[in-house]
């Protein structure tokens, strides 16, 4: 009779909290190797940011930085008074957006 109530504790009581413990550790496990082959094949993740871009060799720029022209804007401010008291309105320069480009020779 003692060796049948222990077999029922046992397969009614510890069994049955093994079980659910082993379904815990099998299941984060494959939910973390899900997240890691995310990871992996988006490209995302933290580690990947800790590490600065390498710059690639033998690339140069091709246009020279002192090759350009500057082109200076003037802002006018004009001051006006009313009964409300002083109004400031900036009015700004037209842009020069009729520019010709020449493309470069290879």
């Amino acid at each position: 009779m003692l060796t049948f109530l222990i077999v029922c504790f046992i397969l009614f009581f510890v069994l049955p909290r093994v079980a659910m413990l082993l379904f815990k550790w099998w299941y984060r496990r494959k939910v973390r190797s899900v997240f890691e082959q995310a990871q992996k094949q988006y490209g995302g993740g933290a580690q990947e940011e800790q590490q600065p871009p390498q710059p690639q060799p033998g690339r140069r720029k091709r246009i020279d930085p002192e090759v350009g022209e500057y082109v200076e804007f003037e802002e006018i401010s004009v001051t006006e008074t009313s009964d409300a008291g002083e109004v400031t309105v900036t009015e700004t320069e037209a842009k020069v957006e009729d520019a010709v480009w020449e493309d470069l020779p290879k």
